[in-house]
C-alpha cells in the first residue's frame, strides 16, 4: 500500500522540465513570493517540506515535491551533492545504497550513470523508475515556490558554488536559501554570492548560531527551547525547527519562524489558514 499517498494515480506529469510520477494539483492562481524568512507574526510559521516531503513520496525527488504541493508548503528542502563530473544532484546520503538500486559513493559516479538509478522503488513499487533529479530539474519542479538548498559537502569548491549561483540567477530565483551544517561551505558560498540568504544548521546549540552572518538557524527539535527561540529572534535570526513529525502545536506556540516536516499533509492541519 502506498504510504500517505492520496490516491493511486497512474499518469505521468510533465511540465517546466519536471517529471513526476504524480500530477500537480489544480492551479489556484499565483502565490506570493516568500522574501522574508523571519515571520514573528500571528499568521504562524512557514512550512518546509523536508527532502521535498519524505513522508509522502521518495525523498529528494520531483514526486515528493509534487505530492507535497497539494498541501502548499512555503519551502521545499532538498539536499545536494555532486557527481564525479560536477553535476549537482538531489540526494541526502554520500552513498547511493539506501535510496537507489546502485551501490557506492555519489561522487564516484558520472551523471549519466546516476541518471540510470531507480530512486523510487525502495519507497514503494509505484515509484519504481523515479530519477535522482538534478538541482536544475528540482528548481523547475518547485517553481514558483522557493527551496532550502542544503549543501552536504563541507569542502564544496568556489567553482561549484558559482555554478549553483549562476543556475539560480538563470532561473530568476531570488527567494531560495542556501543552508548547511558546515560553516566552511557557507563561507565559500558567501564569497561567491553574498546577497543570497543563508541558514546555519545545528544539532546542538553553539555560539556561532547566534553570532554568524546567516539569516536563519535550523535547529534540531529535541534541543530547541523557548529561550533559544527568543535569543535567536532578538539577534535577528529566523528559527527553523527540524524535523517535526508530531506535536506541531508545541513549536507553533514557541513562535518559531519555520517548521520542517516529512509530512506536509499533517502539518497543514495544525497551521492557521493562509
Amino acid at each position: 500500500m502506498l504510504r500517505h499517498f492520496a490516491a493511486i494515480i497512474t499518469i505521468l506529469f510533465f511540465g517546466g522540465g519536471c517529471m513526476s510520477l504524480v500530477p500537480r494539483p489544480p492551479d489556484t492562481g499565483p502565490r506570493p513570493i516568500v522574501r522574508v524568512i523571519t515571520v514573528h507574526s500571528d499568521r504562524g510559521p512557514y512550512m518546509v517540506a523536508h527532502r521535498g516531503g519524505a513522508g509522502l513520496a521518495p525523498e529528494n525527488t520531483c514526486s515528493a515535491i509534487v505530492q507535497s504541493s497539494f498541501y502548499r508548503p512555503h519551502f521545499y528542502e532538498v539536499d545536494i551533492r555532486h557527481t564525479r563530473d560536477g553535476i549537482a544532484v538531489c540526494i541526502h546520503d554520500d552513498a547511493l545504497d539506501r535510496t537507489t538500486d546502485l551501490s557506492g559513493a555519489v561522487a564516484d559516479f558520472s551523471f549519466e550513470q546516476i541518471d540510470m538509478a531507480d530512486a523510487g522503488g525502495w519507497f514503494d513499487e509505484f515509484f519504481a523508475g523515479e530519477k535522482i533529479p538534478t538541482l536544475d530539474r528540482v528548481l523547475d519542479c518547485a517553481n514558483p515556490d522557493p527551496l532550502l538548498i542544503e549543501i552536504k559537502e563541507r569542502d564544496i569548491s568556489a567553482e561549484r558554488c558559482r555554478a549553483i549561483a549562476d543556475l539560480l540567477a538563470e532561473k530568476k530565483d531570488i527567494s531560495s536559501v542556501i543552508i548547511s551544517f558546515h560553516r566552511e561551505a557557507l563561507e565559500t558560498w558567501r564569497e561567491i554570492d553574498p546577497d543570497r540568504r543563508t541558514g546555519y544548521l545545528v544539532r546542538e546549540p553553539d555560539d556561532y548560531m547566534f553570532d554568524g552572518p546567516h539569516e536563519m538557524v535550523g535547529i534540531a527539535s529535541g534541543v530547541l527551547t523557548q529561550e533559544i527561540v527568543d535569543k535567536l529572534q532578538e539577534s535577528g535570526k529566523a528559527v527553523n525547527v527540524y524535523t517535526v513529525n508530531e506535536n506541531y502545536d508545541k513549536f507553533i506556540n514557541m513562535g518559531v519562524d519555520l517548521i520542517t516536516t516529512n509530512f506536509p499533509d499533517q502539518l497543514r492541519k495544525a497551521l492557521p489558514p493562509g
